[in-house]
């Protein structure tokens, strides 16, 4: 997240097939306004939960499917770790290109990024993380995203 250099005290973090929550637990240490993980497997979800206040951190866990899931209001960051193959992976981006508000992608080992790059009707690939390499990181094109609805 240091990469990035931002303030994040007024952003979401969503972590799409979130797992065991690791990620989510790691986001709430970065100082997000909120922390949301969206899982589909029901037994990863309560892990994720059981981890969470393990941990002592405030985060949302939700069982759902990421390709309905409907992302919150304001400034986000949607974090993956290639949860997904094509077909949600398309779907996905369909409802991320709604989004209003600032939007960061982080995708950790993205074996589905030319179908990311492909949408650069919202996004604009930054590039890999210098620290980390396998991750890849694309910013939100506000003015471009008041059109994109149309290719979902």
């Amino acid at each position: 997240m240091s990469f990035l250099h931002k303030d994040w005290s007024a952003f979401t973090f969503v972590d799409l097939g979130c797992g065991k929550g690791r990620a989510l637990i790691a986001a709430s240490q970065h100082g997000f306004a909120r922390v949301i993980g969206v899982e589909f497997a029901k037994s990863l979800v309560d892990i994720a939960i059981k981890n969470g206040k393990i941990a002592g951190v405030r985060v949302e866990v939700r069982n759902e499917d990421a390709a309905q899931f409907e992302f919150p209001e304001g400034d986000i960051v949607v974090f993956m770790f290639n949860p997904f193959r094509e077909t949600v992976m398309r779907q996905v981006l369909c409802n991320l290109a709604r989004h209003q508000g600032k939007l960061y992608l982080l995708y950790y080992r993205p074996e589905q990024s030319a179908v990311v790059d492909e949408r650069t009707d919202f996004l604009a690939k930054i590039g890999q993380i210098p620290t980390a390499p396998g991750f890849c990181v694309w910013q939100g094109v506000a003015r471009a995203r008041e059109s994109c609805s149309e290719r979902c």
